[in-house]
């Protein structure tokens, strides 16, 4: 299909000139195919001479081959009647049966050969059928007549008158038959032969014909196709030519070229688009000429803009070689310039800051992205020009695959700033923390009436003053937390959190919050799933939200949390009923002290920092926080965070073994603690933090806790005390592993009752295994429990007077007693006299062997025992040589093994 060009009424008057084609144009296939009528014309003459040929030669064929076939036939009529006269001759000379056999055969098979012979009859024309008619005639009568009066008549007659029959083979009768038979097929095959030839010579001049016809024809039609085309290639070529000539003109630099139509349409239209293209090529020039102009400028101006730029500018290849440098702006050194270009950054920099900035540029060309990074250095390695310690930050943006640009900005004011403001945030969090925790103590202490009750009106304004140094708290903390948010410095904390047990924390932790404004928490259930994150951050924010929606819910409406899993991620919600958020604060609602109207803070009580710091955290965490109006009224507000993957296999354990609790924020050391621990038989679970442990101490109990004093957010020691003052925890044995043991040890006074041992980092693993073997013999506040198995009511009281200031002590006076009490109680010793009113005191070793965890014995008894006896016995001593000393000091032995020789750990 042919392209024209664009329509001229888009080109200017020039430009519409050279667009335009002749008139009268055909196209290139008319331009090619219009010639060709007369030599295909003689083409089909040619093959219709060569079809008139071969259809004759083929009639030809055909009458030779049935005039041959005609032939075999008379032959084989000729074969058939000497066949006939041979056999009645040779029967009637010597009588053979034989010589009738071809006799028989030939009298058969003339009938078929005469009627084959008069079928070929139809294939011939009309005379020459009726000659053919009359000869295959003759035959026949002749067959007949030797039938009748020649042969046929000698074998009839041959048995009856044999003389008769001799006398007429002798009269030749039936030979004179035969021979007219001969020459009757004779002149039979004669015409066929002449008229055989007469078709081979009239088919031989048919092809002669057809052969000078098809020569002759070719030849014309050749020649005409080659003066033809020789034409029509002279015509292209002439036009290819001009368009050449006039392409190279337009090479050359001649934009003013152009090319004459023609009248084959492609041509006119490939002249017209080119000449189109002359013009275009024009004005583009022009257009580019203003364009370099415009460029030439702007780059003038970029260049000055460049060098007006404070920062370092250099782009750096993949090998670390300097391509391009541009130093600060109130830096002309071009000595600088050339001594950076062209070369290596360790050849030129510091090695320091050559390594920073050779790293910066790999991972900007490895990640396709920009990467950043800090130094500080003297620029008097560099350049005189600037002879001072400089903080700078580099940006490394990747210009190409090989080639990154680099931005160097000095940050040395910024990183002072940044000290100053450190210095004040430190001062800020020592000197108003420091007396406003004073000053709510001693508020709390005169609230809750520990130095007297107070009048009431005193009373009132004492909570007025408390409520509001909580307040001044919660706002100091708010913005120091902000601040170390923004500047990345608060670490966060990442350990598989579970969202159910996060949600019920919340709500557990806020209720009492929001009963004081009449609003009732409640947790929808939901799926089950983790996250990865810092557990306390993520409870912060959850605070945040429910104590919003709690301030801004009506009296008696209920705040609900609810979570939902899809595509990998966890949506949490907090749902309030109350009037929603108004329009024109929505795009403020996550600002640092956003608040709705001024009556806000009052009426309410809020810093607006608590969504910012939330936001904050939630990004943190790789998700998102957002709100939304809800269909039925109120506002939600929601974070999504990705779920995380299933959690890792954790240290089998035997299923029997004392589970600890340990409490280390380092998760290496956290680890390894359960590794020791789960060497020894010891099953442990691993909080990362004080609010983590205290959740898993809600969720079940444990035999001991393993604690270390520097946790995040808690103080160790604060934790401990805290442990003491709650009844599910009180009596619970704590081993302290923490690098500060020694010396925090003599800082928690009466409640380190429960504390097994202090031991410093590195951990002595032996030391660990000890103590917490100890713990097990432990039971913190609560008086270890001694089982007596003595049937003497004397001795029973005696002793339960010495261990009075030791433990709390149960007798039973006989076996099956104290079996009784072995499984209904637990006991930390059993003091055992061998002789019972109901058998050997031993008996009862197999029973205390299956107590979990086991107990130690000692016996105590007036005869001494065999070795035997002693296997599973810890100790025993020997009523009549045994003082109370020895007695109170064996026991406290067995229930604190700390106290054996060599049993203490320093």
């Amino acid at each position: 299909m042919s392209q024209f060009p664009p329509s001229p009424s888009s080109f200017s008057d020039a430009e519409r000139h050279v667009a335009e084609r002749p008139t009268h144009t055909t196209s290139l296939r008319s331009h090619l195919l219009r010639p060709l009528w007369f030599p295909l014309l003689l083409l089909l003459m040619i093959m219709a001479t060569v079809t008139w040929s071969v259809l004759r030669n083929a009639q030809f064929a055909r009458r030779v081959h049935t005039s041959q076939a005609s032939l075999t036939l008379a032959e084989n009529i000729l074969n058939d009647v000497i066949d006939l006269e041979t056999g009645e001759r040779g029967y009637v000379i010597t009588r053979d049966p034989r010589f009738l056999e071809p006799y028989n055969a030939a009298k058969q098979r003339l009938p078929e050969h005469f009627k084959a012979l008069r079928d070929t009859i139809g294939e011939v024309d009309s005379g020459l059928a009726q000659r053919r008619t009359q000869q295959i005639q003759t035959l026949e009568r002749l067959v007949r007549e030797w039938e009748q009066r020649g042969g046929g008549l000698i074998l009839r007659i041959v048995d009856v008158d044999p003389a008769r029959a001799v006398q007429l083979v002798k009269e030749q009768r039936g030979k004179r038959i035969v021979d007219e038979i001969r020459r009757t097929i004779s002149a039979y095959r004669q015409d066929e032969l002449v008229r055989q030839e007469a078709d081979t010579r009239a088919s031989n001049g048919a092809l002669r014909s057809a052969l000078v016809v098809t020569v002759l024809g070719v030849l014309v039609a050749a020649l005409l196709l080659l003066i033809f085309f020789l034409r029509t290639a002279a015509g292209v070529s002439e036009a290819l030519g001009r368009l050449s000539q006039a392409t190279s003109r337009i090479a050359g630099g001649d934009l003013d070229a152009a090319v004459e139509s023609h009248d084959i349409t492609e041509l006119a239209v490939l002249a017209g688009n080119f000449n189109v293209m002359s013009h275009e090529l024009q004005r583009k020039n022009r257009e580019r000429d203003a364009s370099l102009a415009r460029i030439a400028a702007s780059e003038a101006r970029t260049h000055a803009l460049i060098n007006a730029v404070p920062d370092i500018l250099m782009s750096v290849d993949e090998t670390g070689t300097i391509r391009t440098f541009k130093p600060p702006a109130d830096v002309d050194n071009p000595e600088w310039v050339n001594a950076m270009v062209g070369h290596r950054l360790r050849d030129v920099l510091p090695p320091h800051v050559a390594d920073a900035l050779r790293r910066g540029v790999q991972e900007s060309l490895r990640g396709r992205k920009v990467a950043r990074s800090e130094f500080t250095m003297d620029m008097a390695a560099v350049t005189p020009d600037a002879p001072a310690i400089q903080d700078f930050e580099a940006r490394f943006v990747p210009v190409s695959s090989r080639e990154s640009l680099v931005i160097a900005r000095d940050i040395t004011e910024r990183k002072k700033v940044e000290r100053l403001k450190n210095e004040f945030v430190s001062t800020v969090s020592h000197e108003l923390r420091t007396p406003l925790t004073s000053i709510r103590g001693s508020l709390s202490l005169l609230a809750s009436g520990v130095q007297g009750e107070l009048p009431a009106r005193s009373k009132k304004l004492v909570e007025i003053a408390l409520n509001n140094s909580e307040r001044l708290v919660r706002l100091i903390n708010d913005i120091l937390d902000i601040e170390k948010i923004e500047s990345g410095k608060v670490e966060f904390k990442d350990a598989p959190v579970e969202i159910s047990a996060l949600l019920q924390r919340a709500a557990d932790d806020n209720r009492a919050f929001s009963q004081q404004f009449g609003v009732e928490l409640g947790v929808e259930p939901g799926p089950d799933v983790r996250v990865i994150g810092d557990e306390d951050r993520l409870l912060q924010v959850l605070t945040n939200l429910i104590s919003n929606a709690s301030k801004f819910s009506p009296r008696g409406s209920e705040v609900t949390i609810s979570r939902v899993v899809q595509d990998g991620r966890v949506r949490i919600s907090v749902r309030d009923r109350g009037p929603g958020i108004p329009a024109e604060f929505r795009p403020h609602i996550f600002g640092r002290f956003a608040q709705a109207d001024s009556s806000a803070t009052r009426q309410q009580g809020g810093t607006g920092l608590g969504l910012s710091i939330s936001k904050a955290i939630v990004e943190r965490h790789g998700g998102r926080l957002f709100f939304e109006d809800h269909p039925e009224g109120g506002t939600v507000f929601a974070f999504e965070l990705p779920v995380a993957p299933s959690a890792p296999t954790e240290i089998p354990i035997p299923s029997t073994a004392r589970r600890l609790l340990v409490c280390e924020d380092d998760h290496d050391v956290a680890y390894l603690l359960q590794l020791i621990l789960r060497q020894g038989g010891f099953e442990s679970d691993i909080a990362y933090s004080a609010e983590e442990a205290e959740a898993r101490l809600v969720e079940r109990p444990y035999d001991a806790l393993v604690l270390d004093l520097l946790l995040p957010n808690r103080d160790g020691l604060s934790f401990i005390r805290q442990l003491r003052h709650q009844p599910q925890t009180s009596e619970m044995p704590i081993i302290v592993v923490s690098a500060i043991a020694d010396e925090r040890r003599g800082l928690l006074n009466g409640d380190a009752i429960a504390v097994v041992d202090w031991i410093n980092k590195p951990v002595d693993h032996n030391r660990l295994l000890s103590a917490v073997k100890l713990a097990g013999k432990r039971t913190g506040g609560r008086a270890p429990q001694v089982l007596h198995v003595e049937d003497d009511t004397d001795v029973r009281l005696v002793v339960q007077e010495l261990l009075q200031e030791v433990a709390e002590v149960k007798g039973a006076g006989s076996i099956a007693e104290a079996s009784a009490m072995l499984r209904s109680q637990s006991f930390d010793l059993v003091l055992l006299d061998v002789t019972l009113p109901d058998g050997n005191g031993l008996e009862l070793l197999a029973q205390v062997r299956e107590t979990h965890p086991p107990v130690p014995v000692l016996v105590f008894s007036a005869s001494d025992l065999d070795r035997s006896s002693l296997e599973h016995v810890a100790a025993t001593l020997v009523k009549s040589r045994t003082s109370n000393d020895q007695l109170l000091g064996t026991i406290k032995a067995l229930l604190d093994p700390a106290a054996l020789p060599g049993g203490s750990h320093d």
